[in-house]
């Protein structure tokens, strides 16, 4: 018969980033069983992170329970007429969320309607060189160019300053904002920044009416 193991060493056995299928694979139990486990540490709040990508949740479990500040999604709702329902959290660990590391995050969640959402965000940037700083580290500099200009067509942005708009227009970056899609809409801002632009322009406008 197995011999039950206490929640703490549990923690400290599954310490780091985990997913469900390593959960089952260290623990040797079923699939199921796994996701219950990680709800019990979820509820005690040895979770302090984890993320969701289109096919796989990543959990980072840690013996140090953090405070858990603002998550992603509501970040964003605060700030944007078009609401994003929160299919899984996004905990920055011991981190303050900020406008900056929002569109940043946004992006990288390859989830469209957050994405859309987070162009608000770009009335409320003071730190553009932060976010540059941001983009060039994960390679996203042209893509945040592009949802800059996006941003302008319907919300009234600061102008950015011209060496970091020549820093994201040079930067490194794949083709698509979004997937692999891309409309015939915004041809412009898509030659400019040498990006794919995945939203028409009732997307845009959906900016000021939600």
């Amino acid at each position: 018969m197995r011999e039950k193991i206490s929640i703490e060493e549990q923690v400290k056995k599954l310490h780091g980033l985990q997913t469900i299928e390593s959960i089952s694979d260290t623990n040797k139990i079923s699939k199921k069983s796994a996701i219950n486990l990680v709800s019990k540490l979820k509820k005690k709040g040895y979770v302090a992170y984890y993320s969701a990508g289109r096919n796989k949740r990543i959990y980072s479990i840690s013996p140090i329970k953090p405070k858990f500040k603002e998550s992603l999604y509501e970040f964003i709702n605060k700030y944007s007429k078009i609401k994003v329902s929160e299919p899984y959290r996004t905990i920055l660990h011991g981190e303050k969320m900020s406008p900056e590391k929002a569109m940043i995050l946004a992006l990288k969640s390859q989830n469209f309607r957050l994405i859309l959402a987070s162009l608000n965000l770009f009335k409320h940037i003071k730190n553009w060189k932060h976010l540059n700083e941001l983009a060039k580290k994960e390679q996203l500099q042209r893509q945040i160019g592009a949802l800059y200009d996006l941003s302008r067509e319907i919300i009234k942005v600061r102008k950015i300053d011209k060496r970091i708009n020549n820093s994201l227009l040079n930067g490194k970056g794949k083709k698509y904002i979004y997937s692999n899609i891309k409309t015939r809409e915004y041809f412009n801002i898509a030659k400019k920044w040498r990006v794919e632009i995945p939203f028409n322009k009732k997307d845009i406008e959906r900016l000021k009416i939600g």
